[in-house]
């Protein structure tokens, strides 16, 4: 595989720039992976490598991978800080409608990055996912168990017996043949 050898390279590139701790602390500080990689230039091409090498060597350990995953969350509260910050320096100067605008879309998207980076804290709750079971058939039995009808629903099913075979006696006699 041809990407094994720069994959190997790059990641000897961020070790010398601090390791995994230099590339997480970059993504919990909303710096975008396209600007991260910029800072590792491929000395085949002279050009930084691409998005994709690194989203490949945080694949290569689950360890890395769960720390993508944790630099995350903190960069979901820090983009929830800076529309804070945003909003308190709104706050004192004279905006425009189209600085509102402007101010209202860029927070909602921030907004949106915080709810996927971290649905615990930001996420919204779908009325449609939470969901309630209820078993008609567990309800009425707790009914019965709570009104003493607890006999009811622990007896086993009555089998159906079939009556004991009474003894009988054979007779000839045919009343209508004694009619002919």
């Amino acid at each position: 595989m041809a990407a094994r050898p720069l994959l190997r390279l790059l990641e000897k590139m961020i070790e010398e720039k601090g390791g995994d701790a230099y590339i997480l602390e970059q993504v919990a500080s909303n710096v975008p992976v396209r600007v991260i990689v910029e800072e590792f230039i491929n000395p085949k091409t002279g050009k930084p490598f691409n998005r994709g090498m690194l989203h490949y060597w945080k694949k290569l350990t689950p360890e890395r991978e769960d720390g993508w995953l944790v630099a995350r969350e903190i960069s979901a509260h820090n983009l929830m800080e800076d529309a804070a910050d945003d909003i308190a320096a709104a706050e004192s100067s004279m905006l425009t409608p189209a600085d509102v605008q402007l101010l209202k879309e860029k927070n909602g998207f921030r907004m949106y990055l915080a709810e996927r980076y971290n649905r615990k804290d930001y996420g919204k709750v779908d009325p449609a996912a939470a969901q309630v079971n209820i078993s008609m058939g567990e309800g009425f039995l707790a009914a019965l168990r709570q009104y003493g009808n607890a006999h009811a629903i622990q007896a086993q099913p009555e089998q159906k017996q079939l009556p004991e075979p009474m003894e009988a006696e054979i007779v000839d006699d045919d009343p209508i043949s004694d009619l002919l």
